[in-house]
C-alpha cells in the first residue's frame, strides 16, 4: 500500500486528534519486539516525514530510519506506515506472513491487549 493511500479503519477518532508523540513511541516499540522476534533487524523510527506521510532513509552503516508524519493523521493510519516502513526497510515488502505478524502485533497495541479488534487493515 502507497503512503498516500486512504486505509479504512476505526477507533482512531477525528483527522485532527491524529496520532500522538506517546502513541508512537509505543507503536515502535511494539513493532522492533515484533521485527526482532521474526528475525528481522528493526529499523528506528522518527517523526515527522519530509514532504509525505512516509520516507524511508539507509545508513551506510546498513541500518535503516523510517520517518512517518504522525501529525493530524489517525493511529491506525500511522500504524500501517510504520509496518510498510518495518517491511521495506527488510526488502520484505512481499511478505505476507511478517506482515500479518506486524499487523497484529500493532492491533494488539491499538486494542490496549482487550482484543476488541480496532481495525488496521
Amino acid at each position: 500500500m502507497s503512503s498516500g493511500a486512504q486505509r479504512s479503519g476505526g477507533g482512531g477518532g477525528t483527522a485532527g486528534e491524529g496520532c500522538n508523540a506517546v502513541q508512537f513511541a509505543r507503536l515502535a516499540q511494539v513493532l522492533a519486539a515484533a521485527a526482532h522476534d521474526a528475525g528481522v533487524t528493526p529499523p528506528t523510527f522518527r517523526s515527522p516525514a519530509p514532504g509525505g506521510d512516509r520516507r524511508l532513509r539507509r545508513h551506510r552503516d546498513g541500518t535503516t530510519t523510517v520517518l512517518v508524519t504522525i501529525r493530524q493523521r489517525p493511529v491506525e493510519h500511522v500504524a500501517l506506515d510504520m509496518v510498510d516502513g518495518v517491511l521495506s526497510a527488510a526488502r520484505r515488502q512481499d511478505d505476507a506472513v511478517l506482515r500479518g505478524r506486524l499487523v497484529a502485533a500493532v492491533a494488539g497495541e491499538l486494542d490496549g491487549g482487550t482484543g476488541t479488534g480496532a481495525s488496521v487493515a
